[in-house]
């Protein structure tokens, strides 16, 4: 029988070794496992392109308060530093608002990796989405009506079509 100390970790194996976790704590206090890979994804990032002044705009603020730290923490998660280096002169060229230029970091790793997202729902996509969406208004008022229901379906269907319309003429 296996003893307890000699059990292995469950989960996806780490990323970086104990030194860096040990680093963590010591400068960013007890974060949880997602926000420490987030951590070290942006200081990767950031090794990678510290010294291209034509990315000075993604680190602004230096090591740990970047202004920028979601799109470094994407630009982390490349591959390798080469596409990174060319993904980063991009965006900062660009300067889009963060948001968007996480969303197009995160579309162009995946399609680099040959995962390129989906930009369209199927039919099954969205029916799925509104019947979580009932299950979850019905668990919030468990009183609702299969009438109401209905109701607001065929309600949320004339404001489509109303959509449509509009954006038709």
């Amino acid at each position: 029988m296996e003893d307890s100390s000699e059990k292995s970790e469950r989960g996806r194996p780490s990323i970086y070794g104990p030194g860096f976790k040990s680093w963590l704590q010591k400068n960013f206090g007890r974060l949880g496992h997602r926000a420490q890979q987030n951590v070290y994804y942006a200081f990767q990032a950031w090794n990678w392109i510290k010294d291209d002044p034509a990315c000075s705009w993604l680190i602004e603020g230096g090591p740990g308060e970047w202004k920028r730290k979601t799109l470094l923490m994407e630009l982390g998660r490349f591959p390798d530093q080469e596409s990174a280096m060319v993904a980063a002169v991009l965006v900062s060229k660009q300067q889009p608002r963060v948001r968007d230029g996480a969303l197009w970091l995160r579309r162009l790793r995946l399609a680099l990796a040959g995962n390129e997202p989906r930009m369209a729902a199927t039919v099954e996509d969205v029916a799925a989405t509104l019947i979580s969406a009932i299950d979850q208004c019905i668990q919030q008022y468990p009183q609702t009506d299969w009438t109401t229901v209905l109701q607001a379906i065929e309600a949320v269907v004339a404001s489509i079509k109303e959509e449509e319309v509009r954006q038709a003429g």
